[in-house]
């Protein structure tokens, strides 16, 4: 299978040194789903979803995540074919720009049409919401939930990520943009669970720009295997003869 995930050390300056760059307090967090997409693919033991952030150091005041369902399109809502939720945990976000978040899932070895739905969901606050006086919710939750279908085909070919993702143009309904205007540290009588700090999020979503291939994904995605894991110890990180 060409498509196994499989994860390398990853030695960076910043690690070896002890040194990171200041985070970004503003600009454009975008979460976009690099696979699959409206496509069709051969069976397979294991079907990777792999997610991407944009500018992805703005995902820990947002306290971004994602959750997903994968369901036959005839049988929604029952029996799901794969599901997770994804967060970013203790992730080195400067590691990488696209970070990319993965697993694979079986359930894919016969033939189907298939529904996938993903939820992504942050925090926002503001100057007001964080005033000792203020009375209502000071830190409030929003989520967007996007969707796409996609066929299993004994006829397709064997799925290869390289090429299901190079010179592609990626359609905006792939992805989610949350315009991040500032970041605030939270004072002592905001509950903390969350981090010091929240997004202040613009009331306006702008486009999304999900990532092609070729450019933002080169060197990641070669020979139809994602080369890293940018930090995230989950059971994607490894090979299936790995996990055992």
């Amino acid at each position: 299978m060409h498509f196994f995930l499989q994860a390398t050390a990853l030695l960076t300056a910043y690690a070896v040194g002890g040194v990171h760059a200041a985070s970004p307090t503003s600009g454009i967090l975008e979460l976009d789903l690099a696979f699959p997409r409206n496509q069709t693919y051969a069976p397979t033991a294991r079907l990777p979803i792999v997610f991407a952030y944009q500018n992805p150091e703005l995902a820990t005041a947002l306290n971004a995540r994602v959750s997903f369902n994968v369901w036959h399109s005839g049988d929604v809502g029952n029996n799901r074919t794969a599901g997770a939720n994804f967060d970013l945990g203790q992730a080195d976000l400067s590691s990488r720009d696209p970070f990319l978040r993965y697993d694979y899932f079986p359930g894919f070895e016969a033939e189907g049409h298939f529904l996938l739905t993903w939820t992504v969901g942050w925090d926002n606050c503001t100057e007001e919401s964080l005033d000792l006086s203020y009375t209502s919710n000071r830190i409030t939750h929003r989520t967007s939930t996007q969707s796409i279908h996609f066929t299993i085909d004994k006829s397709a070919p064997e799925i290869d990520l390289a090429s299901a993702t190079d010179n592609k143009d990626c359609p905006h309904e792939l992805g989610v943009a949350i315009d991040v205007t500032d970041t605030l540290e939270l004072p002592a009588w905001v509950d903390k669970s969350g981090g010091d700090h929240c997004a202040k999020v613009a009331e306006s979503m702008p486009t999304p720009s999900p990532l092609p291939g070729p450019d933002r994904l080169s060197g990641r995605i070669q020979h139809g295997r994602l080369h890293d894991c940018q930090g995230v110890r989950t059971q994607g990180c490894c090979s299936p003869s790995e996990r055992g």
